[in-house]
């Protein structure tokens, strides 16, 4: 297929080059923290610190090898971003999700022990916060990413101040997905 540039020459290689303008991070700093008590303490500090300006949490929930509930976070004002593991229970994860939603007065949290889950419990923990953002009215968007390992199926549900992704796991068959 022949190429023109604007004024119906053939085109060069850089005229077809189409440029693609995709936002990226210029910072990007990974925090480790010493425990999950400095962890809760840098984000709410952040969060309490951040009023007026353009703060947004990217939460990505899992499960550690000890059967602890965590999400890796990440603390985004424009292109810079912090990010860091923070172990959650019930009432953290409604402190985030508060914040996410923008609401006026995030809940108290006393205690920062982590939820455990059990292997059998893991799917239907990341059910539970899928039907929180449904309850919370979130924009989902679904992705499948191709790799050399397999397709894999992400969940993104956005809401006014940050997002969470979910994994959803390996797709073998895009027909099931077709069909649900």
């Amino acid at each position: 297929m022949k190429r023109f540039n604007n004024y119906g020459e053939n085109a060069t290689i850089e005229e077809t080059i189409e440029v693609i303008n995709q936002p990226f991070l210029h910072r990007q700093v990974k925090l480790t923290p010493q425990n999950n008590e400095e962890s809760f303490r840098l984000i709410t500090n952040t969060i309490m610190q951040a009023k007026g300006q353009p703060l947004q949490i990217i939460a990505t929930p899992g499960v550690d090898k000890m059967g602890n509930a965590y999400f890796f976070i990440g603390l985004r004002i424009d292109r810079h971003e912090v990010d860091l593991k923070l172990s959650v229970n019930e009432a953290i994860v409604a402190l985030v999700l508060a914040f996410m939603r923008g609401a006026d007065e995030l809940p108290q949290v006393d205690d920062l022990n982590p939820m455990k889950i059990s292997a059998e419990d893991k799917i239907a923990w990341y059910q539970n916060l899928e039907r929180q953002m449904c309850e919370l009215r979130a924009v989902r968007k679904e992705k499948i990413e191709v790799t050399e390992y397999g397709s894999y199926m992400k969940v993104t549900y956005k809401l006014p101040h940050g997002k969470i992704t979910i994994n959803h796991g390996k797709v073998e068959n895009l027909l099931q997905l077709l069909t649900a």
